[in-house]
């Protein structure tokens, strides 16, 4: 009988998958043409203007598709997002996302919905660019952190050219397997810096181009080994958790490296997300010798125990000499995000019925692209920037509705959004931030303060 039922469910979720895509088809085809259309308009400048030294080398034989295909992976052709991140795209259908049951039918979670139309979802919220960095789709087969990337071509062209000289850097990486470390490694390359990636290589390999050195942060071989491929003019740390992590960095490779910059939080913050914060608020409380199992942050909450650490780390990053800089980004969406925050949300819209949202729709929220956080970063170096900026889109740049409208429409406007009391909601025990991606009730958790960062040049793209 078991047997039986899961049987029925298997075929069931088979035919659901199967009209997912087909809407998703259709939603293609409604989106594609205002999404080409701005790739047409700027195509021209773009190519211009492109000052990319690193160029796709073509190998892989395109494949057929007529006018409105879903465009698989596979091809070569990448002008909207649908087609660039379609590369992966598979990968996730074989994921089946699945999310935690609610008490509340409405705000429950579906079918899983194509990595392209959360790369869409980035373009149009967040206003990202259309393209992959010059980079081709290849395929998806294999881990969904390393292989679909792997076998890409790149050859190199020119140097970057900065203030009409040419500029080369030396930059190492703590980490670049995946979102935020991987964006860095390709927008260096393509400037023409010397780039090192150091991990331990169980989330995939860093892209094509970069020196690849397998080991573990905590290992003071592996770190001493490291330390044989230096010098660097920075290093960019993706990974730290723990304040030994940052402080075993430096002890090693202090010598070989002349900035630190560090990927903190707006956790570290004592007082978020409860009142709005700048870079002038208290961080939590910390120590160098803090670790994960203090009994000194056993009566802390998640989010005060991850904050407490990552105050440590920043402590660490910035003693010393060397100079530092600290970044404190909010959230982070775009291309090859891992928490799913963007694709829960599309996979909820496209379960369709009726889908219990926060009020009011008009919220304020700030987040920003990977690809926006990694301009902001490899300016910052050549720049010689140091201190401390939360990287944050300005209150005003997108709200939460404008999210969900993108979300129906990526997904055939199959879901009735119904706008609620918040406070509703979180009695009935709807979990904020996770169940709900994005929503907190707190004032201060979109009024995170960004203009330091706006003065030092941050460029975000306006909502589309």
């Amino acid at each position: 009988m078991l047997r039986n039922a899961l049987a029925a469910r298997r075929a069931s979720a088979a035919r659901r998958r199967s009209a997912d895509r087909h809407e998703l088809g259709r939603a293609r085809s409604a989106t594609s043409r205002s999404l080409c259309s701005r790739s047409t308009t700027n195509s021209a400048d773009a190519s211009s203007a492109n000052t990319s030294p690193w160029k796709p080398a073509r190998t892989r034989r395109r494949t057929a598709g007529g006018a409105g295909s879903p465009h698989l992976p596979g091809s070569t052709r990448w002008t909207t997002p649908f087609r660039a991140a379609s590369r992966v795209e598979s990968v996730v259908r074989r994921q089946r996302v699945l999310q935690p049951a609610s008490n509340i039918s409405d705000v429950g979670s579906g079918l899983p919905v194509s990595f392209a139309a959360l790369a869409c979802l980035a373009s149009k919220v967040l206003g990202s660019r259309l393209s992959f960095h010059g980079e081709r789709r290849t395929s998806t087969r294999g881990a969904w952190a390393g292989r679909e990337w792997r076998g890409t071509q790149l050859r190199r062209s020119s140097r970057h050219a900065v203030g009409g000289q040419d500029c080369l850097m030396r930059l190492l990486i703590l980490g670049g397997s995946w979102f935020l470390g991987r964006t860095l490694i390709v927008d260096a390359l393509a400037r023409g810096w010397e780039v090192t990636a150091f991990s331990r290589g169980k989330n995939g390999q860093p892209p094509v181009g970069a020196t690849h050195v397998l080991g573990d942060r905590r290992n003071d071989v592996d770190l001493q080994r490291l330390a044989e491929s230096g010098p660097w003019d920075a290093l960019i740390d993706t990974s730290a958790f723990e304040p030994i992590d940052v402080t075993r960095v430096t002890e090693a490779l202090g010598k070989q490296i002349e900035q630190y910059v560090l990927i903190s939080t707006v956790s570290a913050y004592l007082d978020w997300p409860a009142v709005p914060v700048s870079e002038d608020s208290a961080p939590w409380p910390s120590s160098l010798t803090y670790t994960e199992d203090s009994p000194e942050l056993a009566a802390l909450s998640i989010g005060g125990q991850y904050g407490t650490l990552k105050a440590g780390c920043e402590t660490a990053a910035t003693d010393g000499d060397m100079r530092s800089l600290v970044v404190r980004p909010g959230v982070i969406l775009g291309p090859g995000e891992y928490v799913g925050r963007g694709l829960k949300l599309l996979t909820r819209a496209a379960r369709g019925g009726r889908w219990l949202l926060p009020a009011p729709p008009a919220q304020p929220i700030q987040p920003v692209d990977v690809r926006d956080v990694s301009t902001f970063l490899l300016n910052s170096l050549e720049a010689k920037r140091d201190g401390v900026f939360n990287l944050v889109a300005p209150v005003g740049h997108s709200t939460y509705g404008a999210l969900i409208d993108v979300c129906l429409a990526l997904t055939g406007n199959r879901a009735q959004p119904a706008w609620v009391d918040p406070r509703w909601l979180d009695e009935q025990g709807v979990r904020q931030w996770t169940e709900i991606p994005l929503w907190r009730i707190p004032e201060g958790t979109w009024q995170v303060d960004g203009r330091r960062a706006a003065e030092a040049g941050i460029r975000l793209q306006t909502t589309a």
